[in-house]
């Protein structure tokens, strides 16, 4: 099952993936074909399934999707570039988004759009892309798609797969093809070598809605919070923490805990203002004896920017934290690594 600490993991792996093949040099037709074809994902395809996290290396999943048999890569010499994670994670979050299959996105989407798409996309959100993508599928019938890509007409499918012409032709229709028998769809999967979970109306992948339902109730993931940051500071760790379910922030006497979530850097405006509410009912005293602890469902900032105002409101402690990382917020920790790494870093500077 993948759930939400899974997938930044999935998409490192698959960086690895798309770096090699790039930097290789493969044809974009064979990236393709190997990578929506590869086991792992179809495991998270058809089995919402990504215990290869656990059960395989990233050099083995490498060697197996780019047949590398004598000269087998070395995961040591191997460092994503930005585009490369970028595609992994744009891919991903397509199929995800979609619940469409890699075969389906590598259709209307190939790696040569991809990498064009860096430019003008990587630094926005994500929306943007999602929105682009829907334009690109709504353009062509998947049918005519496939054919267009195949260089084949509807007179030749039909003579390869045995299905008449007037019936492939109702298929052109979107509605009309995820309607056809399964056979017919086999038949033509088969006759053009082509993956058969193009076809499907939706893949059971990672569901970000039910994520969202989940962790919508604001105790259960100011817990999940509060544990985390307990487990790399023992002072929290024995504090006696009760949840106010009024004031939405944990209490042991005049100790505070306050978890406030985000995802989405163009809004942290708003987490401000939350801040701002909360320092109006605390006299200075109690904000001294406040926690403050900023989830991040996305990755944390490479720069302060985002979180210096929080140094001025005189709390307690501010952590920040993610399902890779936790840290507690120093201006001169930004200020030590501005221009490096800090993802890298920042996994060696846990509390």
């Amino acid at each position: 099952m993948i759930n939400y600490k899974d997938l930044f993991e999935i998409y490192d792996h698959f960086g690895y993936v798309f770096y090699y093949g790039l930097s290789h040099k493969y044809s974009f037709d064979y990236m393709q074909k190997r990578i929506a074809n590869c086991k792992e994902i179809k495991d998270l395809e058809n089995k919402n399934d990504c215990s290869f996290l656990i059960n395989s290396k990233v050099a083995d999943i490498i060697n197996e999707i780019y047949e590398l048999k004598d000269n087998k890569a070395n995961i040591d010499e191997i460092c994503p570039d930005t585009l490369s994670l970028w595609i992994s994670e744009a891919y991903l979050r397509l199929s995800f988004k979609f619940h469409k299959s890699l075969s389906f996105i590598f259709l209307y989407f190939p790696i040569d759009k991809m990498i064009n798409a860096f430019s003008p996309y990587h630094e926005m959100d994500w929306t943007q892309l999602y929105d682009y993508f829907k334009e690109e599928i709504s353009s062509k019938p998947l049918l005519r798609k496939i054919l267009d890509y195949k260089h084949l007409s509807i007179n030749k499918l039909s003579q390869l797969t045995g299905i008449s012409k007037n019936t492939l032709t109702t298929y052109l229709d979107n509605q009309r093809l995820s309607e056809a028998k399964f056979d017919y769809i086999y038949r033509i999967s088969q006759a053009l070598d082509i993956d058969i979970n193009v076809f499907a109306n939706r893949i059971n992948n990672f569901e970000q809605e039910d994520f969202n339902k989940t962790f919508a109730n604001k105790e259960l993931f100011s817990t999940l919070a509060k544990w985390i940051v307990s487990y790399y500071s023992s002072e929290i760790a024995n504090r006696n923490y009760i949840y106010n379910k009024d004031k939405e922030l944990y209490v042991d006497g005049n100790n505070y805990l306050k978890v406030f979530i985000t995802n989405d850097k163009a809004n942290f405006a708003n987490y401000n203002s939350e801040a701002e509410k909360l320092i109006s009912k605390y006299k200075a005293s109690e904000k001294a004896h406040t926690v403050i602890v900023i989830y991040e469902l996305d990755n944390i900032s490479k720069t302060i920017d985002p979180y210096k105002k929080w140094l001025e409101y005189g709390f307690e402690k501010i952590f920040i934290v993610n399902s890779n990382t936790v840290i507690c917020l120093k201006e001169s920790y930004w200020q030590s690594y501005l221009g490096k790494d800090i993802q890298e870093k920042m996994l060696t500077r846990l509390i």
